[in-house]
């Protein structure tokens, strides 16, 4: 017989006289299980302890001061002791046994209390009648033989792998429920070494140093105590394990007994929760950076809002569409597709139109303001529609479509597309692709409040600037009434004066007098009548109607001709001095336009300038362009004036009673501009002024 079967053989030899109690208790003392053998020669059974204080059990009935001393000891088990004490135990006929009781308290994954294990033994009081001795030694001996197959029918058909070994490592004791979980039969793993059964490699060192720890000084570091680890089957497949295992003394030696339970599913629900957390922080974090960035601009925004959904579901595309209603019915024009692959929108030639005509079951449902949450797209009622020539090209087989509201209309949709093996959404998903249609409908009315602004700051910039306009046309109004009022009161009162002397003297006068008198009527009509051609240049350039009529002209002969003209007439009292290239520059201009500019640069120069003071024109090619100088040594412009100086009606304030209409700059202004070249100036008081124009010079287009 080998060493396991001998200790197997000695409990019935030596039970024959004993009696044992097994049970169960909670921390608070409340028994929650107790053999049927512990309630030998009582009048009562177990429901008269379980559910009760132990120490208030049928043992120690009638007995206040053993109850006393139980009810202390679980009372220092509850605070992590193993007791043990000496407690005697009432009986039929009030015999009383002495007993041995152990209570050891079990330890949870968080190191509280879990249970309190309790054991009794002791030995019947003897008799002295030898026959009943023996009587009641065979009766003993039966009950405890039942209790054994008891407790074995017990851990046999328990839920929880139930295991013992020895302190070799050896397994002792396998129970169906461990033979369930680790796939090896009671009859083929007894015997064998635990560590090279059921615990993985790596943490069998760890455990054969533990077990010699503990033999060794009676501390372990995971005995008493309920921990989670890996284990192996028989596949050497590893799954999770909870562990509750605690020494046995016995035989001046130990044993190992331990709970095991297979909490794979579990792990898995925690593991699934865990990630369901994570995905509902991570969409809250999205949709908070969403919520934050600005809105104004729609299609920026819309990428932004897409990426970021694309990424929090793993998707590969995310479309948007807007309803359009149209005389053939309501289409959905794409307007976005966001490609998660590449990071980038497809190009217009990409984006198409889909009639809702053809897709009613799928305009139905958004317009009934609720999500599509299709898992099979290619079978939804909702999304089948679009199978055969939208899904099964592009390879959708999930969609999560959203209506957008804006006003309380359904004006959009978002489209969620998976690509790949269908997908099962989950109501977070749902819930956050509402919530990203819903930012869709913040952008768009964020989009469509800055457009209104925008139109409104440029309706406002227009009133303003009619407003301007309107001030600025008052103001000329103002100004040409003083002009005209002033300027042909003397042109007017110099004819009607000289027509006067001619009907009242006209007889007597002499002939160079009456020459003199029409002289004076003829300038005075043609100074009004430049002085209307003038207002009427300006007007024309005012409502676009100044035409630019350019021909080739030699620049350097029409300098000449015209400062013939300007020595003649306005210029006969001062020194006006030409210079020029001495050669042809031909050119392609306007020469109307460009005898305005010279002869009034000219023109004031003369006039704001003392008799017989040098006025001078030059002329030259500069690369590309032509360049005219007038300089004049005359009053200067003031610099409070220059800003303004090229402005209608515009005179400088130092000009005095110097006569002119302030249109002759800004004619200049228009003639150059219509050149499309620049007019510049530099002036000094009392010194003079010069004005540099500079003309492109143009190809003739013969």
């Amino acid at each position: 017989m080998d060493g396991s079967s001998k200790r197997r053989a000695a409990p019935h030899r030596a039970c024959e006289s004993l009696f044992v109690l097994a049970g169960v208790m909670y921390p608070d003392g409340t028994l929650a299980t107790v053999n049927r053998a512990a309630f030998s020669g009582l009048p009562v059974g177990r429901g008269a302890a379980i559910g009760r204080p132990f120490w208030l059990g049928p043992w120690w009935y009638k007995q206040p001061s053993v109850q006393r001393e139980v009810r202390e000891a679980v009372a220092r088990a509850a605070q992590g002791e193993h007791v043990h004490l000496f407690a005697d135990t009432c009986h039929e006929g009030g015999r009383s046994i002495r007993v041995d009781l152990s209570l050891k308290p079990v330890l949870d994954d968080e190191n509280r209390i879990a249970w309190i294990l309790v054991e009794a033994t002791g030995d019947y009081s003897a008799s002295p009648d030898q026959d009943s001795l023996q009587r009641r030694n065979r009766e003993l001996e039966q009950k405890i033989a039942e209790r054994t197959e008891r407790m074995r029918m017990m851990i046999e058909s328990s839920a929880e792998a139930v295991v013992t070994i020895d302190q070799s490592g050896l397994i002792e004791e396998w129970n169906q429920a461990a033979e369930r979980m680790f796939g090896w039969p009671h009859a083929e793993v007894i015997g064998l070494r635990l560590s090279e059964v059921i615990i993985p490699h790596r943490y069998r060192e760890a455990h054969e140093a533990g077990m010699r720890r503990f033999l060794a000084t009676g501390k372990g570091d995971v005995l008493n105590r309920t921990i989670e680890l890996s284990a192996l089957n028989r596949s050497g497949e590893e799954f999770p394990i909870e562990l509750t295992v605690w020494p046995v003394p016995w035989g001046g030696t130990y044993l190992f007994s331990a709970f095991l339970r297979d909490i794979t599913e579990r792990k898995q629900v925690e593991l699934a929760a865990a990630a369901q957390t994570d995905q509902a922080l991570r969409f809250r974090t999205t949709l908070y950076e969403l919520a934050r960035m600005d809105k104004s601009d729609f299609s920026g925004s819309l990428r932004t809002i897409f990426a970021a959904a694309a990424d929090a579901l793993g998707l590969e595309r995310m479309v948007f569409g807007r309803f359009e209603q149209q005389a053939g019915g309501v289409i959905l024009r794409i307007g976005m597709i966001f490609r998660a692959g590449s990071g980038d929108t497809a190009p217009d030639s990409a984006l198409g139109a889909f009639g809702m005509n053809s897709f009613p079951q799928y305009y139905a449902a958004l317009m009934s303001n609720r999500p599509i949450v299709a898992h099979d797209a290619w079978t939804d009622p909702n999304t089948s529609e679009f199978r055969r020539d939208y899904l099964e090209p592009l390879g959708i087989t999930s969609m999560l479509n959203v209506p957008v509201w804006l006003d309380g209309h359904v004006v959009a949709v978002v489209c969620h597309e998976h690509i790949g093996p269908a997908r099962q959404w989950t109501a977070e998903e749902a819930g956050f692709a509402l919530s990203i249609g819903n930012l869709v409908a913040l952008t768009l009315e964020a989009a469509s409040r800055a457009q209104a602004e925008a139109e409104l700051r440029e309706a406002e910039a227009d009133v303003r600037q009619a407003l301007v306009r309107e001030q600025e046309l008052n103001e000329l109004k103002s100004r040409f009434v003083s002009m005209t009022s002033h300027e042909f009161r003397t042109p007017l009162t110099a004819i009607l004066s000289s027509t006067e002397m001619l009907e009242a003297y006209g007889e007597r006068l002499g002939a160079d007098k009456r020459a003199e008198l029409h002289g004076m009527i003829k300038t005075a009509v043609r100074n009004m009548t430049g002085l209307l051609d003038e207002v009427l240049f300006i007007g024309k350039s005012d409502t676009g109607h100044l035409e630019f009529n350019p021909t080739d002209t030699d620049v350097d002969a029409f300098c000449e001709e015209l400062l013939r003209e300007i020595r003649t007439g306005v210029g006969r009292a001062h020194q006006v001095v030409y210079t020029g290239p001495g050669h042809p520059l031909p050119a392609h201009i306007d020469a109307q336009l460009l005898r305005q500019i010279l002869t009034n640069l000219l023109s004031n120069g003369i006039k704001f300038s003392p008799k017989g003071s040098t006025v001078t024109l030059t002329c030259d090619r500069l690369r590309d362009r032509l360049c005219f100088e007038v300089t004049d040594q005359g009053l200067g412009i003031p610099p409070e004036d220059q800003a303004n100086l090229f402005s209608t009606f515009h005179r400088a304030r130092n000009v005095n009673n110097i006569q002119g209409t302030g249109l002759g700059l800004a004619i200049v202004r228009k003639c150059v501009d219509l050149h499309g070249g620049e007019i510049n100036f530099t002036s000094e008081l009392g010194r003079g002024t010069r004005f540099r124009v500079l003309i492109p010079v143009r190809v003739n287009a013969a």
